[in-house]
């Protein structure tokens, strides 16, 4: 069966708090993301916010979309456009195309309340069985094989 669905979340902050729980997550501390000094030395004058952090509440835009949670993403590609400054508000769009069990998701993040695109991208996902399903809260297999990240 086809889908083709969209929705656009309410706004999201990315705050410092946000920034320090990615860092601890991730591990990215770079002085660009962490360090006052530093961000306010760089050609943006401000820290600026990981790139990827909107990024991690994709899960809450797809669920109005998709519902369930038996969802693995085999691929995924995004664009960083403009920085996100920490405090700023943003939504992310999301556009269903494809088949039920293996939908295509155009996402965009915006400035929130704008159409201002900062970051955007696609994502393949596929259905997984319940029965083989990581259990609840694990974050077992969200990726079927380790993301390939570029520069």
């Amino acid at each position: 069966m086809d889908l083709q669905r969209s929705h656009t979340t309410g706004p999201l902050v990315m705050d410092r708090a946000a920034m320090e729980r990615f860092a601890a997550f991730s591990g990215d501390r770079s002085p660009l993301h962490m360090d006052p000094g530093s961000g306010a030395r760089s050609q943006f004058a401000d820290n600026v916010v990981h790139g990827i952090l909107p990024l991690m509440y994709l899960p809450v835009a797809l669920y109005p979309l998709l519902g369930g949670t038996n969802w693995r993403i085999t691929s995924i590609n995004a664009q960083f456009l403009k920085p996100l400054f920490p405090g700023e508000q943003v939504q992310l769009a999301c556009l269903t195309e494809g088949t039920e069990d293996a939908p295509n998701v155009e996402f965009r993040v915006l400035r929130a309340g704008t159409e201002h695109v900062v970051t955007r991208g696609r994502l393949a996902l596929q259905r997984v069985d319940p029965a083989h399903a990581p259990s609840e809260g694990t974050g077992a297999n969200l990726f079927a094989e380790p993301p390939v990240l570029s520069a």
